[in-house]
């Protein structure tokens, strides 16, 4: 890719870094990352360490030395004294470039503002609220025929996110388009001077990240801010109020506006899916042919393109394969930029040590030079990534097969792919799928995914990502996070958020049992696991398996310390985590048996040493009982005390849980225990915390039948219809864990339209009522999501949520996407 490059000398210069070490033979930059993952081939990488509060990129440097890695950007030379890597020798740093600055964000900003200065083509900036993502991709897919386009990646619009788009753009593009997000104040500031755009958009002015300002005339002032350096501003007019104020503050600039009726009358005779119809669509489509326009081109001609652009899908999918296989499905649209972040995707699968892609042909280039530019670009990321086969289709990829290094496997189409692929043998690897919308490899998708249940399970893993971001913020830097992925993560799959968790950097993860552990250490989690229960008869393993215990009886301390005496020496003395009991009275010693802990603990040094003491709030998300809460924490602080004074040596300690610590952040202690919350699926922690709601459980219409008017369906005959009636059959039944007690009591979601769930759950299946309304065979139905929260379903069901995701059965299909 013909994006930026520096000389080490040229970023010294930049960011007024400094030296502290150099190679001993020079080396120029062409590719900068902030991700010790995402590296593949280590020559000519700038690997730059950011601090945040919870994470520091310098604790990556040794690994990064060892695979290979020269050039580092860094503000704290303490990472010297760590050793990463395996074995007892420390890494050697005389041979890499180690450059000093006061805060490698500010410098990384400062590399992205010089570079954009080098570009000779026009820049679109856009801010906004919502639909930035979707304005960006639309305008490349309306536009992309006619120029060349740089974009930023996916939702690349923050203070790292910007300059790392803009360092990515090629310098022969003939447009680039940028997107800023901010979520405070005195942020776009900082973007406006990086991307410096000659035409800026103003996508809309909402809710979205407004926890930060006081009203939505802050949030105003703030984004528009972009605009200082543009020549042409691009807006809705139909807001009077956001006319006035860009009016206002840019008097000198040529203002664009458009209104919604401009845009409906456009419309009139263009065939948009029926999904289109709603005002946020609408809307993104008027910011689009308004830049059609700025650019010199007619609207009109568009209309065929405006009624065949295909939604953002803006998710990669992880699904389970056939033969113990991960599909990562991403074959809804193919560019280079897209297929770089795909594969780092596909490298960070540290699971499976085989990796995969499939990938199509381009859309038609007819520059022959651009064609092979594309490809070559193309070629080189699988060649550098740490990618063991490459099997391509199409025929332009045939002609281009001798710039891949990697085992190559060429097909001229899908369905001969399809046809030859039981002789391909996958088995017990990552597999990438990539390619253009008109190759359909979402039907390749089908074949190699596990052919399971029709209902599903979908899991937002960036939302719960932010989750997570969002109940840092309540954190002290020192606090550390143990997560709770038990019970199969709460009926979200307990590998993939331990592996979410592990990748985010928490500092424990949690289980209940012994085999709960066991299967994630053999499924590759490396992080320390604690064991809340564990059995008596499993200590052994346990131990093998380097799993931690709580510890909660005397009885449990002795078996513990008896199979220890038993076990090798280089393993002791071993972490245990012992639980108080502070009025829950489940499990945990009580305040009158401290003292006798106390004692056999510090008789059996040798062999176990407290790595934590905690206890479990019973009502912290309950008001009314705050003073219970309260006095649960304050006999806990006591009891630890206590414990720690007659041990002489400092614990972890900890008590909140997820709705602990969203509503006495001030007890934290040293960690926090992070479970169901992550999910958002509880309405008062959303309120709070602003949490998104990351799981959706969706089926399809079986079958559609018309019952006549007295006329009952199900067993027992519960529900009789009292008029002629159309029901639908799902899919989803109390053996998948829809409670029998949501019959006749709760409702589902077709396309925006609530329909009563009637008559008795079955095991397998339900009948919904659609009478009057548009539905079909085979349309999806939401039981909770979008339209129907997960707190509002488990109030039909007379029960809470947690019940109502943990008992989702396992031949469930899990999605996981991003």
């Amino acid at each position: 890719m013909n994006n930026a490059s520096f000389t080490v000398e040229e970023i010294l210069q930049i960011t007024s870094g400094k030296l502290i070490s150099s190679c001993k033979s020079p080396q120029n930059v062409s590719e900068i990352l902030i991700d010790s993952r995402q590296i593949g081939r280590a020559e000519n990488v700038l690997f730059v360490a950011i601090k945040t509060q919870r994470n520091n990129g310098h604790n990556y440097i040794p690994e990064l030395v060892a695979k290979g890695v020269r050039n580092f950007m860094i503000s704290s030379i303490d990472f010297i004294t760590l050793n990463k890597t395996s074995g007892d020798k420390k890494p050697d740093y005389s041979d890499c470039n180690l450059i000093l600055v006061n805060n490698t964000v500010a410098a990384l900003q400062l590399l992205a503002t010089h570079y954009r200065k080098t570009l000779t083509y026009p820049v679109i900036g856009i801010t906004g609220s919502n639909g930035k993502t979707i304005v960006k991709e639309w305008l490349w897919q309306l536009l992309s025929p006619m120029m060349k386009i740089s974009r930023s990646p996916k939702s690349y619009n923050s203070q790292i996110g910007v300059p790392l788009s803009i360092l990515k753009m090629d310098k022969d593009s003939d447009l680039g388009i940028v997107e800023a997000g901010i979520s405070q104040l005195h942020e776009m500031e900082k973007l406006t001077s990086i991307i410096s755009p000659e035409i800026g958009i103003l996508t809309n002015i909402g809710q979205a990240h407004s926890e930060n300002f006081d009203n939505q005339k802050d949030i105003l002032k703030e984004k528009i801010q972009l605009f200082q350096q543009s020549q042409k501003i691009i807006f809705r007019a139909d807001n009077a109020e956001l006319s006035k104020m860009i009016e206002r503050c840019y008097p000198d600039k040529l203002l664009i506006t458009w209104k919604m009726k401009e845009v409906l009358k456009y419309l009139k005779d263009v065939k948009l899916p029926a999904e289109f119809r709603n005002e946020a669509t609408l809307e993104n489509i008027g910011h689009c042919l308004a830049i059609v326009k700025t650019l010199g081109y007619e609207p009109n001609d568009f209309k065929q393109q405006i009624a065949s652009l295909i939604p953002v899908e803006m998710r990669l999918e992880i699904k389970k394969g056939i033969n113990n296989c991960l599909i990562l499905n991403d074959s809804y649209s193919l560019d280079v930029n897209s297929f770089s972040i795909a594969i780092d995707a596909l490298v960070q699968q540290t699971r499976f040590e085989k990796k995969t892609v499939i990938m199509s042909d381009f859309a038609p280039i007819k520059d022959e030079a651009l064609e092979y530019q594309t490809y070559l670009q193309i070629a080189d990321i699988i060649n550098n990534k740490p990618i063991d086969k490459a099997i391509l289709i199409g025929e332009t990829l045939n002609v281009y097969r001798y710039l891949f290094n990697k085992e190559i496997e060429t097909f001229s189409n899908t369905k001969e792919f399809i046809k030859k692929i039981n002789s391909l043998k996958f088995f017990n690897e990552a597999i990438l799928i990539k390619g253009a919308r008109n190759f359909q490899l979402e039907n390749l998708s089908n074949v190699l995914q596990l052919q399971e249940h029709e209902t599903v399970l979908e899991v937002n893993m960036e939302t719960i990502k932010q989750n997570l971001e969002k109940f840092k913020t309540q954190l002290k830097p020192e606090t550390k996070i143990l997560t709770i992925v038990k019970a199969f993560s709460y009926g979200a799959g307990s590998v993939e958020i331990a592996d979410l968790m592990q990748a985010n950097n928490v500092d424990y993860i949690a289980v209940a049992f012994v085999d709960e552990g066991i299967h994630l250490r053999e499924a590759g989690i490396t992080h320390p696991i604690i064991v809340m229960n564990p059995e008596a008869n499993a200590l052994r393993q346990m131990i093998a398996y380097q799993l931690e215990p709580e510890v909660y009886s005397f009885r449990r301390l002795e078996q513990l310390c008896n199979e220890l005496k038993n076990n090798n020496n280089d393993i002791l003395p071993y972490n245990i985590h012992l639980k108080i009991d502070t009025g829950m009275h489940r499990l945990g010693f009580s305040a009158e048996e401290i003292d006798e802990l106390i004692a056999k603990t510090k008789f059996n040094k040798s062999l176990v040493k407290v790595a934590s003491v905690f206890s479990h709030l019973a009502c912290a998300d309950e008001p009314e009982m705050d003073e219970f809460t309260l006095n649960q924490i304050n006999t806990f602080r006591k009891i630890a005390k206590k414990i720690e004074d007659g041990l002489e040596y400092q614990t972890t300690k900890h008590i909140l849980n997820s709705a602990g610590l969203a509503r006495f952040p001030e007890a934290q202690m040293d960690m926090v225990r992070l479970g169901i919350g992550l999910y958002g699926a509880q309405e008062n922690l959303r309120n709070i915390l602003k949490l998104e709601q990351a799981l959706k459980l969706k089926t399809i219409i079986s079958q559609i039948k018309t019952i006549e008017r007295k006329e009952s369906i199900g067993y027992g005959m519960e529900w009789k219809a009292n008029r002629k009636s159309q029901i639908a059959i799902l899919p989803i039944g109390y053996a998948d864990g829809l409670k029998l007690s949501v019959s006749n009591n709760a409702k589902v979601c077709i396309d925006g339209q609530k329909c009563p769930i009637i008559g008795r759950i079955s095991m397998d299946m339900c009948f919904i009522d659609v009478t009057g309304k548009k539905v079909a065979e085979g349309d999806e139905v939401e039981i909770f999501g979008e339209n129907i929260s997960i707190d509002e379903f488990a109030k039909k069901a007379n029960t809470i949520t947690y019940e109502i995701i943990s008992t989702l059965s396992q031949r469930i299909k899990r999605v996981y996407y991003y």
